[in-house]
């Protein structure tokens, strides 16, 4: 029998089978060999975790910080644990307002970075987020989420709009 990654004596295991998954991550071909390794914060997020998705949570949690990483190491803010999969009186605590920030801010934030980070690609956007593309969707209108960048063509047709 196999023992669980949440079981105390796989704990070590944790941080090797992270560093695994970020050197053969194959989810943004562009950022491959950028990303050296994980901050200290992150690491310490990753190895506290019950890990009740057991190697496949973990794995899912690298690809997702690997898309929105925009540094050589992967931050906390770019590690998302699904934390409805274990239900501690501290996570649900934690999804109230805490000194300003709230859970709504929060989710808008990751949803647009992931957008940024995907190009706008609204399937890869969702993937990455773990929601569907519908629910992605709703969510970019009812935060109002909107694309900064205009492309080439969008520009072009405006000027050319203009012009005439």
């Amino acid at each position: 029998n196999t023992v669980p990654l949440r079981s105390p004596a796989r704990k070590d295991d944790i941080k090797t089978l992270a560093n695994y998954f970020l050197q053969n991550s194959t989810i943004h071909p562009e950022k491959k060999g950028k990303i050296k390794g994980f901050t200290k914060m992150a690491l310490d997020t990753l190895m506290n975790h019950h890990w009740p998705g057991n190697v496949r949570e973990l794995c899912n949690v690298i690809e997702r910080a690997v898309m929105l990483e925009t540094t050589d190491k992967i931050g906390l803010t770019s590690i998302i644990i699904d934390t409805t999969l274990h239900h501690d009186e501290h996570v649900r605590a934690s999804s109230h307002k805490i000194n300003g920030y709230s859970l709504a801010s929060a989710e808008k934030q990751l949803i647009a970075k992931a957008l940024e980070e995907t190009g706008w690609q609204k399937t890869r956007a969702a993937a990455l987020l773990g929601i569907t593309r519908a629910t992605l969707y709703a969510k970019v209108r009812q935060y109002n989420i909107e694309q900064q960048n205009h492309t080439i063509s969008e520009e072009f047709a405006v000027n050319h709009t203009m012009a005439i």
